[in-house]
Parts: structure tokens; sequence; C-alpha cells
């Protein structure tokens, strides 16, 4: 009895440039259609594929979809990169784990800091996103839809720089390890990934950083801006680090204002009532 081979299926190929999804970015950082100038939400249905058979095979549709707008969105990512290590913002990546060696192929992340962040004696302001966005980025949809400097975090970097800040921006997301590189996200398809050693979860980077990192620097006025579940990750460091009176007092000397947008957080959930009656003196937002 003979049965017939599966034949494994390539994976999809996409276009390596915006233009060739036939999208551009014009000079105010807008991402719009070559063709009508309209934004991605409003273009969707040329956008995506549907196939247009009687058989519909509307499982598949969608994975390919994902995969689809995934390489759009890893395209806009790697602008945002670029821009934010370029001039005048001049970021620099910092490999995590610190150990980590990129060259050997062992599974590694980074984040962004500014030049001087870990020396500066004045100004430092952390930037903690939320969920499922690449490092340098608030909201995918704002990017797409108003323009890339206030979807991303190049805006707010700019505004900060010119009021004498410098910057370290976590990549709580960034911790899936597959393609070769670290990824915000798991596979859309079945492929084998491992999590990046010591940051195996958005609360368990903000952690790593904050012991390799934030409780190095020389800054005496810090403060700390997150989204969504970056506010819970800042709560879970009050918990989990601050276990100590040297590390309490840390934040209390040392961080003069945190501002939560759209935070899944709550007081509730912070542990002791010195520690809540803190975040709720700092928090602006």
């Amino acid at each position: 009895m003979f049965r017939r081979r599966l034949k494994k299926k390539e994976a999809p190929q996409f276009p390596k440039t915006i233009e060739g999804f036939g999208y551009n970015v014009n000079d105010k950082g807008e991402i719009r259609g070559i063709e009508n100038g309209i934004s991605l939400s409003l273009s969707l249905s040329t956008f995506f594929f549907f196939r247009t058979q009687k058989k519909l095979n509307l499982y598949m549709d969608r994975v390919y979809n994902e995969l689809r707008y995934k390489a759009f969105i890893d395209l806009i990512g790697d602008m945002v990169e670029e821009q934010l290590q370029a001039e005048p913002l001049n970021f620099q990546k910092s490999t995590i784990p610190t150990q980590a060696d990129p060259s050997s192929g062992e599974p590694y992340s980074h984040i962004f800091m500014t030049p001087n962040a870990m020396t500066t004696t004045d100004r430092l302001l952390l930037l903690i996103p939320g969920n499922n966005t690449r490092i340098g980025q608030w909201t995918r949809r704002a990017m797409c839809d108003d323009n890339m400097k206030s979807g991303s975090m190049m805006k707010v970097a700019t505004m900060a720089k010119e009021r004498g800040y410098e910057i370290i921006i976590f990549n709580p997301n960034g911790i899936y390890w597959y393609d070769g590189k670290a990824q915000e996200m798991p596979p859309l398809t079945n492929m084998n990934f491992v999590m990046v050693p010591e940051n195996e979860g958005p609360e368990v980077h903000c952690r790593y950083v904050f012991d390799k990192f934030i409780s190095k620097v020389k800054a005496t006025k810090i403060v700390a801006m997150t989204l969504g579940w970056g506010g819970f990750c800042l709560t879970e460091l009050l918990n989990q680090y601050c276990n100590v009176i040297s590390q309490i007092d840390f934040f209390k000397e040392r961080v003069k204002g945190v501002a939560m947008a759209d935070s899944t957080h709550s007081s509730d959930l912070v542990d002791g009532d010195d520690k809540r009656i803190w975040i709720r003196s700092v928090s602006f937002v």
C-alpha cells in the first residue's frame, strides 16, 4: 500500500519594501497608499487577500493575512529602529542578557538607551510599552493611521531630549527567539521557538533591566512612562524587586514621577502600604 507523500508547503513570500506593499512614508511620517493616499485601516480590502472561489478557505486566508500584516509591520519597525539610532536621538543598543554573544547564534535581545543614560547625574526617562509591540513603538495602529513619530516613541523621545533627559527604552515583548532573532510575538505558524534567557516574560524582562541597568544609573531625577501592560510590569517590579529598604528607597528618593496611560495595573495589587502611598504620590496619569 502506497501513501502519497505530502508536499511541504513553502512559506509565502512578501515584498521586502514598504513600496512593494503599495505604500510609502511621506515627509510628515505618514504611511499612505501610493495610489490612493489613504491610511492602512481605510484600505484593508486592498491590503488583505481574500479568495473569491466558491470553496473558501477562511482559515488559510486568515493565516496568510496575519503573516502578510506582520511582514509589513516588521518593515515599519525596521524604520523606527533606524530613526531612533540616527541623529538627533542617537539611541544605542545594549544586549540582553548582558553576557550574551550575538555572534554565537545564542538567543539574545536588546534595549535602547541614549549615550549618557547610565552616567548622567540629572534627568532620566524610562519608557515601557504595552503588549505585542516591537521596541520603540507605542501602538501599531497609531503609526499606520496617524504617523510614525506619534505612534512610536520618537515623538516623546525628541521632546524629552529637548528638555535635557537621557532615555532608556525597555523591550518587554522582544523575548521570543526564532528565525535567528528576537521577536515581539510567538510565531504564527507551527515553528519552534525559545525564550530569551533571563527574560522569559514582560515582567521578568523589566526586573532584569532594572537589576542590570536602572539600579546602576547615576541620575537623581528619574521619571517613567508606561502604556497598557507596561504599567502592570512597573507595579510588579515594586512587588518583586523592592523587598528590602535600600531598593524601595531607590524609588522613593530618585523616581520623581510615573505616567501610566491605559494601564492594567491596580494599586490594590501593590504589596505594602508604603509602596501604595508612594505610587499614588508620583502617578500623574
